[in-house]
């Protein structure tokens, strides 16, 4: 998409620059120059646009892309935390277990 919006650019400015180049010209030739440039500015301005629209496009995928490894980094890390803590009251219980045997 930046490249298409810097062709576009580049694009754009080469049309004044045609334009400025036909105050020099007869005025024929001068009339065949500002076609092309037309066409060349109006193409510019198509591919700058065009270039955005891809840019957006590429943002919002990847949006989407970084939400889902935010959820599933955030699943595995629950995941994570549950089985801590499963293993620390299981430890507890232990613990508990031991205590009461020993009084016995």
């Amino acid at each position: 998409g930046i490249v298409f919006s810097f062709l576009g650019v580049i694009g754009v400015e080469q049309s004044i620059a045609i334009r400025v180049d036909m105050l020099h010209m007869n005025h024929i030739a001068s009339t065949r120059m500002k076609a092309a440039s037309l066409l060349l500015e109006l193409t510019s301005y198509c591919m700058t646009c065009l270039g955005g629209l891809y840019f957006i496009m590429g943002v919002t995928c990847m949006k989407e892309f970084r939400d889902r490894c935010r959820r599933i980094e955030k699943e595995q890390k629950q995941k994570r935390n549950e089985s801590i803590t499963r293993k620390a009251e299981k430890e507890k219980l232990r613990k508990e277990i031991l205590k009461e045997e020993n009084k016995v």
